[in-house]
């Protein structure tokens, strides 16, 4: 009934301007107030019944399901200089501990000990957080020993991360486009905390690590990564890019005395004959000035001086002088119903989805992903975001979602828009409204209130968007659960559940 009194009273709406002195009528139109007070009643019809389908369809909602916007087990995508330092959790006294002891030896004992390790990130991440771990103690002594008790950790800075393949380090260099390297601003050995030690990276990579070097003004890339479920069981998910100081200037060099030959110049800074023999080190013969040949540096040459090398310190390949967290970062999404969900086929909460990106100077930006539903729908307060407009379809098109009979259908690709405000957490995302206008100029908005059927959710980007006509649940089968309070956002995130 009250479906069939909510299509009598639209129809109406919309032929009253033209009947208005129609007997049966009457009752509903008389004049404009009367218009705007049934216009409002139909809107509340349209919300009664969306209630009553949605629970019929997936249960009594829980009274304490937030329908994500209190906040779950994800963070929210932005971009490398971003200050929203505090959504992922500081490093504890104890992850940092626990760190520390795994990598506190060299490379050999850490393989002995049966510690794992790689020279290479093991996957390539595009939204992450970096987080200060530990910024260390050990100091060293230049090569030639001129200067003595360098705090290695101070020397470091300007973390860079490679964010593309065309990304190389080359002779203390960054190389490749001007965007393949990306600076963590505000990041630095020991000098980060001022910024809650944690840096935001969106749509980015993790391919290579490198800092700057204060002592010999090159960059260097001497890291190891670490897995935290190898750590610990609390750390899965984390990893941990642990660095060793090392300084090189590329014009030093050290002279010996080789039997038969004399002094040969040897590039590079050793302390000691047996030095530039481990690390296999050459030196020039001028057989015929000025020709000259390699020769390679023995054990019986002897050792003479070094030229240059106050600037060279050797590693000492224990990789604790600077570590930091890379934890995989998701961005918020929302999906919305647009209230004319009558039919459990019409709950693919497809009507309007977008992502956030990034907040900037009072502002949000957003990312348009789709326009499911044939009425204007409008992010935020600016009529300038009706979706449809923005993606420069009409009305009645719907975008994104696959074709369907009896509708206009284009493909567009995403949007990206502002709108006014900063929401920077789930919670303060509730707040973002979205407006639907169903009937006369009236817009509505689309609410998630705690313990009632939800017209938007808060999810991440690993929400798969639905198709047009998918019930939600046919595609997320703990969908109901979550409904019904059964399970949470922050317990089981119930969107990674497909069929």
């Amino acid at each position: 009934m009250m479906k069939k009194y909510l299509m009598t009273a639209i129809a109406a709406v919309t032929l009253g301007t033209a009947f208005t002195s129609c007997s049966h009528n009457d009752e509903l139109f008389n004049g404009e107030e009367n218009q705007k007070q049934n216009e409002q009643k139909q809107i509340e019809l349209a919300q009664a019944e969306y209630n009553s389908v949605f629970e019929t369809t997936f249960g009594t909602v829980g009274a304490n399901v937030d329908w994500g916007f209190g906040g779950f087990a994800s963070t929210r995508g932005i971009n490398v200089n971003g200050n929203l330092w505090a959504e992922t959790p500081e490093c504890t006294e104890a992850e940092q501990q626990l760190v520390f002891n795994y990598v506190n030896m060299t490379r050999a004992q850490m393989t002995t000990a049966g510690h794992k390790f790689a020279e290479v990130f093991p996957e390539n991440i595009e939204n992450y957080f970096v987080t200060q771990v530990y910024t260390g103690t050990d100091t060293y002594n230049s090569v030639d020993d001129a200067v003595k008790n360098t705090l290695g950790s101070a020397q470091m800075n300007n973390l860079h991360i490679a964010m593309k393949s065309d990304a190389k380090l080359v002779d203390g260099a960054l190389t490749g486009a001007d965007d393949s390297w990306w600076h963590i601003n505000n990041f630095n050995a020991g000098q980060n905390m001022n910024w809650n030690g944690n840096t935001l990276v969106s749509d980015g990579g993790t391919l290579d690590f490198v800092y700057h070097c204060s002592q010999d003004s090159r960059y260097h890339n001497k890291w190891i990564a670490v897995n935290g479920a190898d750590v610990d069981p609390s750390l899965a998910g984390k990893y941990y890019i642990c660095f060793d100081f090392v300084a090189e200037d590329p014009s030093a060099y050290t002279n010996f005395q080789a039997p038969g030959i004399g002094n040969v110049e040897v590039p590079g800074a050793y302390a000691s004959t047996a030095d530039a023999v481990a690390a296999g080190a050459k030196g020039k013969h001028y057989t015929n000035y000025p020709d000259y040949e390699w020769i390679d540096v023995t054990s019986d040459w002897t050792w003479g001086n070094i030229v240059g090398g106050n600037k060279c310190y050797t590693a000492n390949d224990v990789y604790t002088d600077w570590i930091v967290r890379i934890v995989g970062a998701k961005n918020y999404r929302v999906i919305a119903e647009d209230l004319n969900a009558a039919t459990p086929s019409d709950f693919d909460f497809n009507d309007v989805v977008f992502d956030v990106i990034q907040v900037k100077d009072g502002k949000t930006q957003l990312k348009l992903m789709c326009a499911g539903g044939i009425y204007p729908i409008r992010v935020g307060e600016d009529d300038n975001n009706e979706i449809h407009k923005l993606f420069g379809v009409p009305t009645d098109c719907i975008v994104n979602t696959g074709k369907v009979a009896g509708y206009d259908y284009q493909t567009k690709d995403p949007v990206l828009f502002w709108v006014d405000g900063e929401y920077t957490t789930a919670a303060s995302l509730n707040n973002l409204k979205i407006y639907v206008k169903r009937v006369g100029e009236n817009w509505t908005e689309l609410e998630a209130r705690r313990g009632n059927a939800a017209c938007k959710i808060l999810v991440d980007t690993g929400f798969q968007i639905l198709g047009e006509k998918v019930n939600i649940s046919s595609k997320y089968p703990k969908f109901p659960d979550y409904v019904k309070g059964i399970i949470g956002n922050d317990e089981f995130q119930w969107w990674y559940w497909t069929k």
